[in-house]
């Protein structure tokens, strides 16, 4: 079966023993893990991510109310009812088992090949103000845009003063979010990755400061599914405060680096930030920046952070004076360039290679 947690995996969605038993059957026939939700939360938390749901109709109720997403599939043994189901919830298919049983072992395997090809998606988020999230961020989509890849460099934060302003773009043309999103009810502008401001081959989604904008979970799902498909890497900017826009990306992402400096306080801060990740995302790491100021470990911090350390990194002093003048972080052969380029080697790799 295929464990990678940078592969997007199928949701099941029911409480019945004998029909769990055998979806997990035709997941391993196609390949593939699964993620069982059997309550509501649970399917709130893996709905937007999942490659697939599998959804039993008698917990169905529970999606009503959840944003439209596709490859939606009411599984059942009976025919009665099925469609109405569907009907309701806006589901893209029925299954009845076992008839269907080929087909959804087809279906699943083709959600995964899919899944392989998306563009990866990193969500990075501070775990207290000024923790460093931005310059992360930033450093991380260029590190990308410098080898190549398109790269596309979402701003989900609506306060957070515009990520163009960290990467000296203010003035670049190009559309920002009140341009791709004119009207929330009526979609996206297609084909707006070549629209975006840019710098080599990096683009940039950023918020704009004379037009505030309120991100919504539909427009931030079209959005995503867009950059991944046009794009060949993808950094999100959160903020610290999850709304349901910034839950699309966190279910979505292949790894969220939560940045926080090596403070006692700190740490404190971002442990109950550290454990709401976990609920959301397939892959949580910690950035530390450094010096500890007590002497803090960092075996230490990422224990009280109940997660694994993505890298550490001592602060560079000119990095604040470098926004003022419009430099963006993350400059060659710096401490940081070099954080990002191992974090990106790591994100890029092969299954294989990222076990080892």
């Amino acid at each position: 079966m295929n464990a990678d947690p940078l592969v997007r995996r199928p949701l099941i969605v029911t409480s019945d023993p004998p029909l769990l038993d055998e979806l997990l059957r035709l997941c391993g026939a196609a390949g593939v893990t699964p993620v069982v939700a059997v309550d509501p939360n649970a399917l709130a938390r893996g709905w937007v991510g999942a490659s697939v749901v599998l959804l039993d109709p008698a917990l169905a109720g529970a999606a009503r109310h959840l944003p439209r997403r596709s490859k939606v599939v009411i599984v059942g043994t009976a025919v009665d009812s099925l469609w109405e189901v569907a009907a309701e919830v806006d589901a893209d298919h029925v299954a009845v088992l076992p008839s269907a049983a080929t087909w959804l072992v087809g279906l699943l395997a083709q959600a995964l090949a899919v899944s392989k090809s998306a563009a990866p998606l990193a969500c990075v988020i501070g775990g207290q103000g000024g923790g460093g999230a931005t310059t992360l961020a930033s450093a991380l989509a260029r590190c990308a845009g410098a080898r190549g890849l398109l790269t596309v460099l979402l701003d989900a934060d609506p306060f957070g003063g515009g990520i163009d302003l960290a990467l000296g773009m203010e003035s670049a043309a190009g559309d920002r979010w009140p341009q791709v999103v004119p009207d929330p009810a009526a979609g996206i502008a297609s084909g707006f990755v070549p629209r975006l401001p840019a710098r080599g081959s990096l683009r940039m989604l950023a918020v704009d400061r004379d037009e505030p904008f309120a991100m919504s979970v539909g427009a931030m799902t079209a959005v995503l599914a867009e950059a991944r498909a046009d794009g060949e890497f993808i950094v999100a900017d959160l903020p610290r405060r999850i709304d349901a826009a910034g839950e699309v990306l966190l279910a979505a992402s292949n790894c969220t680096y939560l940045v926080l400096p090596a403070q006692v306080r700190a740490v404190a801060a971002a442990a109950q930030l550290a454990a709401a990740l976990k609920e959301r995302c397939p892959e949580v790491r910690a950035v530390i920046r450094g010096p500890a100021p007590s002497g803090l470990s960092l075996d230490a911090m990422t224990r009280s952070l109940g997660i694994p350390l993505a890298g550490a990194i001592r602060a560079e002093p000119g990095i604040t004076r470098d926004y003022e003048k419009g430099v963006p972080p993350g400059q060659p052969r710096g401490p940081l360039a070099r954080l990002c380029s191992g974090l990106l080697d790591q994100l890029l790799a092969a299954p294989e290679s990222r076990a080892a």
